[in-house]
């Protein structure tokens, strides 16, 4: 008789804590209504809902007005894409954040898809509000700063979690700790040194506050269905203070985005922030971030629901040439336990994959990730004597096939018909030269002098400009080290392709900074526009 007492208070338990989340008509709430109803000491809702719904439209308005604009920069990025065969995802493919959180109607009162913020911090969120403490991205800067930092820890429970969900929490937590110097604590009986406790709760939907509430003694965190893997570390990285990566104001010199398929009324979640809101304290952009929109918009294949997605395995190979050499790989092979080529390749590389680096001398963050069949046996060239290959997985684990060998030491990043064109100009003893104009860039061996053009010409156009303003002519070429230096500059002046390498059957080549790699076209087609380098030789 007591077993039976306890089953069914338990049943009972279930039942009250799922009819929370229903209407008095027995229909799902939605919107501000399920928020209403699952936080019910969550005042700000409407007012909210009403801030989300006008920057909505101001959004909007100044995406459409600047879209032609936006529309002809990326056509050549759209195209160069095209190329990489993307494959429709299945439909069995489980949803995103975003997915999830709009079919549940969170989209009217959430930040971002998935960030619960006050009244005072949405204002704050979108440059409303002037306050003492400016918003400060990657990290967040709310009104109580630093009260909102946890300094003692992060004291946590579980309210309602089902064993996967729990599961989920516990692999996230494990992936926090491993990584960071957070420390969480499990808060026993509800008892915690230190407040709020951060409590994982299954309400429809998957969102968190952002950094502690320090006016609370609980801070929850939904972890509803289908939010029971991955998710639950991006979520715990918003309690931690954390928001989405996508939305720092350098973004556009690391990725470039296609808004084209995202609803006109749903493209304000890719807005990013003023520059003087924003501080990354240093840190690098993070393609594979866990904090970064999946480039899909979708996570997983549908499968492995109890899998530790949570617990990545990270593993490096520096492979290293004698000074002066070069290295040849080709990736044949990059798949998970199955044995499936195309297991890791929905949605591209988020789960897992190979990550080269070794192209760019530069070692600036690159965004070569392999993962597909259609990127397997495509020979490239590193642009020095190290290659760094780094696999990476989430989901169970990455096996690889990468082929190399060490080759002389001409030559540049890429090969097949990507990367950079091989420089054809030997190393030159330095000179005294120097330049006629202020803004020309003298190259390190001082020979020859450059000008840099963000703005985009056809070749002949690029030329001719060169050519009428006493600069020589179109640069396709340079040194290693010139070639390096003059890239970054390029891509800090906000360029994502310049005229640079020439093809076989003298085409022109196009490298494309984001991708890293080079697209050929006639060199006569005035149609293809590129920001482009003009040389001429040094002044003696």
């Amino acid at each position: 008789m007591r077993i039976l007492l306890i089953v069914i208070i338990f049943i009972f338990s279930y039942i009250h804590a799922q009819s929370l989340l229903i209407g008095p008509d027995e229909t799902p709430l939605k919107g501000k209504e399920l928020l209403r109803k699952s936080l019910p000491d969550f005042k700000d809702i409407d007012a909210v809902a009403e801030l989300i719904a006008e920057q909505r439209k101001k959004v909007q308005q100044r995406l459409s007005h600047g879209q032609q604009e936006v529309d002809k920069e990326m056509s050549e990025l759209i195209e160069e894409a095209k190329k990489l065969n993307p494959k429709p995802l299945p439909p069995d493919a489980p949803r995103s954040i975003a997915e999830i959180n709009t079919e549940l109607g969170l989209d009217e009162v959430l930040v971002e898809g998935d960030m619960l913020m006050s009244l005072e911090e949405a204002k704050r969120h979108f440059g409303l509000s002037p306050s003492r403490h400016r918003s400060k991205r990657q990290a967040y800067q709310g009104w109580d700063f630093p009260a909102s930092l946890w300094k003692n820890g992060v004291y946590y429970g579980f309210e309602g979690l089902n064993r996967q969900g729990i599961n989920a929490v516990e692999n996230a937590i494990a992936f926090w700790q491993k990584h960071t110097c957070v420390r969480f604590h499990r808060a026993n009986g509800g008892y915690s040194r230190s407040s709020p406790i951060l409590l994982f709760y299954p309400s429809n939907g998957c969102f968190s506050r952002i950094g502690r509430d320090s006016r609370s003694s609980r801070q929850y965190v939904s972890i509803g269905r289908n939010c029971e893997h991955v998710m639950a570390a991006h979520e715990i990285g918003h309690a931690l203070g954390f928001l989405h990566e996508q939305s720092r104001w350098d973004r556009d010199k690391y990725l470039s985005l296609d808004l084209s398929p995202v609803q006109a009324d749903m493209r304000f979640n890719y807005d990013k922030t003023d520059k003087a809101q924003n501080n990354n304290h240093g840190k690098q952009y993070d393609f594979r971030g866990i904090m970064h929109y999946f480039d899909t918009n979708v996570v997983g294949n549908g499968q492995w629901n109890e899998a530790n997605r949570s617990d990545p395995y990270h593993c490096t190979w520096h492979v290293k040439a004698p000074a002066g050499k070069r290295i040849k790989f080709n990736v044949n092979y990059v798949g998970a336990s199955s044995g499936r080529g195309e297991t890791l390749c929905r949605p591209r590389c988020y789960f897992g994959g190979l990550s080269i680096k070794g192209i760019e001398k530069t070692w600036i963050p690159e965004g070569m990730r392999v993962c597909c069949s259609s990127q397997f046996n495509k020979p490239q060239t590193t642009a020095s004597n190290l290659l760094i290959i780094q696999p990476w997985n989430a989901l169970l684990y990455t096996d690889f096939k990468v082929q190399y060998m060490i080759v002389g030491g001409s030559g540049s990043g890429g090969g097949g018909g990507s990367g950079s064109t091989p420089s054809t100009r030997s190393t030159r003893r330095p000179t005294s030269g120097k330049c006629r104009y202020n803004n020309q860039i003298l190259s390190s061996d001082g020979s020859r002098c450059y000008t840099l053009y963000a703005y985009r010409q056809s070749y002949q156009g690029a030329n001719s400009v060169c050519r009428g303003n006493g600069r020589g002519s179109i640069s396709m070429s340079q040194s290693t080290q010139d070639e390096a230096k003059l890239r970054e500059m390029l891509s800090d002046k906000g360029v994502r392709g310049y005229w640079h390498g020439k093809g076989s059957n003298g085409a022109c080549g196009i490298y494309v900074i984001s991708y890293h790699s080079t697209s050929y076209v006639h060199c006569k087609d005035s149609s293809s526009y590129a920001a482009f380098i003009c040389e001429a030789p040094s002044v003696r």
